[in-house]
């Protein structure tokens, strides 16, 4: 358990920080998509924590799940600062959305989805979650 949570937190903090708040979450995602290719025992290990709310892995998980959502709200709340991102978005609730979008890209993995059809799952994932309403109201 604890290489799992190495490699998740070590391959979160290998993508750079710089640059527009999408585009870092997206290349997060990305990094996590490909070394998932290479590494996939890792992603079918954290799938399996993520459903075992009875055993004693799950508060595990939790402290590995808060800290993706830490990850991924520090990157929108500098997207905000910049001015990449509308000042209005919930960046804790964008966060937990974003994580929880990660299932479903594990999924993919394992039914044999192409990289194009996984580039096109986050691209909506990341560009619908930060489309924020404020945005949305003014059309």
């Amino acid at each position: 358990m604890k290489d799992v949570r190495r490699f998740y937190m070590d391959l979160m903090k290998s993508v750079p920080r710089e640059g527009d708040a999408k585009e870092v979450t997206f290349a997060l995602f990305w990094e996590c998509t490909r070394r998932a290719r290479t590494d996939p025992h890792y992603i079918r290990v954290w799938l399996d924590w993520s459903t075992s709310i009875r055993h004693e892995t799950w508060q595990r998980y939790l402290k590995l799940w808060n800290d993706g959502i830490a990850i991924f709200k520090s990157v929108l709340d500098k997207g905000k600062r910049d001015g990449d991102l509308d000042a209005s978005l919930d960046s804790l609730t964008a966060a937990q959305i974003l994580l929880g979008g990660a299932h479903t890209i594990g999924v993919m993995l394992f039914s044999g989805a192409s990289d194009k059809q996984l580039e096109s799952l986050v691209r909506h994932l990341v560009n619908g979650v930060l489309h924020s309403e404020a945005s949305v109201r003014k059309r």
